[in-house]
């Protein structure tokens, strides 16, 4: 029979594995109702309730901790998928938290692991500042960035952003679309925003084309709604836009969604790329052109490396390959 895990019951309760760890540590910020339902499915599962507790405190508690930013982003889903069946795989056991965007409670969760013991962290894709990189440091234990990097102080596991941006730009560029814009992160977030906008930037300085290096509109997170506005105020000020370069595959649904509410065609008015490969980019109508991250392996990898840093104390800075989808959109 099949060994249960917190996502497990997470499943089984209709919550997030995160809420599962805060029932487990009998967190007050969760509900009784939610820790009713919880402990109900525990005790009707058998599930072993008392092993987390007692590996924190161990010396070698066999946990590895997982920090995401958000689990509704599918993104991080389809990552943590990978990470949770490897973790599993070499007998470790993992504790996934969310911080939901919020940076205090990142920061609060933070000082939470230092009291508590894991052997190891996982820690994806949100910019690490001096304050934050301190606290990590002070954790003193092995810590794996993932679809992020920092001044090789932490091992991490990343694909080059630049030249995966830079490549599908050019691809937009070599279509025919030569009047482009981009909606991208921040570029106070170093990987998916500065990196990603250089690459932009570069594919269009090659070609000559710098009024479109102009057209960058910033969002503050990944989501259809944000693709969607940053559509809107692109198209609304530039009717002869005929290419728009996003920086996730949830902002090129939102933008794909605006140009069709516009009466548009898709590649043939504007074309649309997105990044990541996540699953709903080859069902979308048009299916989106994107960027492979390759996010089983880079999951994987990530654990793996990881585990291996806590036995032996070894750092690694993985580089894994992506590759350019073509698919309908461009």
């Amino acid at each position: 029979m099949k060994k249960l895990t917190i996502v497990d019951i997470a499943k089984m309760a209709g919550v997030n594995p995160s809420t599962v760890s805060r029932v487990l540590n009998n967190d007050d910020r969760i509900s009784q109702e939610t820790k009713f339902k919880v402990n109900q499915i525990i005790e009707q599962t058998g599930f072993e309730k008392n092993k987390i507790a007692s590996a924190l405190r161990s010396s070698n508690s066999k946990n590895i901790g997982i920090i995401i930013p958000n689990l509704k982003n599918p993104f991080y889903n389809q990552l943590l998928s990978s990470m949770h069946q490897t973790v599993a795989k070499l007998g470790y056991q993992d504790l996934i938290l969310d911080f939901m965007h919020d940076k205090n409670y990142l920061t609060n969760m933070v000082s939470w692991l230092k009291n508590n013991k894991i052997d190891g962290l996982v820690f994806t894709s949100e910019q690490i500042n001096s304050e934050l990189e301190a606290m990590l440091v002070k954790l003193n234990i092995p810590i794996m960035l993932v679809a992020t990097s920092h001044n090789q102080i932490f091992s991490h596991a990343i694909i080059d952003n630049f030249s995966a941006m830079k490549e599908i730009t050019q691809a937009m560029l070599d279509s025919g679309k030569n009047n482009l814009a981009m909606v991208s992160f921040k570029r106070t977030d170093i990987i998916a925003g500065l990196n990603r906008q250089d690459g932009y930037i570069k594919a269009n300085e090659n070609n000559n084309f710098t009024d479109n290096i102009k057209r960058i509109v910033e969002i503050s997170h990944s989501s259809f709604d944000n693709g969607y506005q940053a559509a809107k105020q692109i198209i609304e000020s530039d009717k002869n836009i005929n290419g728009i370069v996003c920086g996730s595959d949830l902002l090129a649904v939102g933008v794909i969604n605006y140009i069709l509410d516009q009466n548009l065609r898709i590649p043939e008015d504007i074309a649309v790329s997105g990044f990541d490969n996540l699953d709903f980019s080859r069902y979308c109508r048009p299916k989106i052109s994107t960027i492979d991250q390759n996010l089983e392996y880079l999951g994987r990898i990530a654990i793996q490396n990881l585990i291996n840093e806590i036995k032996t104390g070894e750092k690694t800075f993985t580089s894994v390959e992506y590759k350019l989808i073509s698919r309908e959109s461009i």
